[in-house]
Formats: C-alpha cells, sequence, structure tokens
C-alpha cells in the first residue's frame, strides 16, 4: 500500500473538497439614534482615556530606551 510523507496509508487520506458557504456581508445602515448611541458608550470613553493611554506607551518607550542604553554602557565596562 502507497504512504504519505507521514507515513499514512493513502487510503485513509480524506481527498474531499469542502467548500466553505457563501456569507451574508450585507449590513444595514444605522439610525442617528443608533449612531449617537454607539458615539456615546464606545467611542466616548476611549477618546477620553487616550490621551493618557499614549502617554504612558511613551514613557514605558523612553524608559525602554534608556534600560538598553545603560545595558550598553554596563557591557562597555565589564567586557
Amino acid at each position: 500500500m502507497k504512504q504519505d510523507a507521514w507515513k499514512r496509508p493513502i487510503s485513509s487520506i480524506d481527498t474531499r473538497h469542502y467548500q466553505q458557504p457563501s456569507l451574508n456581508f450585507k449590513s444595514q445602515d444605522s439610525t442617528l439614534k443608533e449612531q449617537e448611541i454607539w458615539n456615546e458608550q464606545e467611542l466616548k470613553p476611549w477618546a477620553e482615556k487616550q490621551l493618557g493611554i499614549v502617554a504612558l506607551m511613551s514613557f514605558v518607550q523612553l524608559f525602554m530606551l534608556g534600560l538598553m542604553f545603560f545595558i550598553f554602557w554596563v557591557n562597555t565596562r565589564i567586557f
């Protein structure tokens, strides 16, 4: 009996071709009321937190850059 690369008998390999069912990507338009609710509940809270998040991540990035330069300096002293 013939075998594939993983030493399985070829007769045990499923050779059917599967097809993905068709997907419906049609969306419905939202109303102005739904847009206002989404803006108030989803967008506004993240917009208020955005400056703090960006400032924190900038500090972390600068701290890591300074730590990298410190390790470079330590390595030049040790080696």
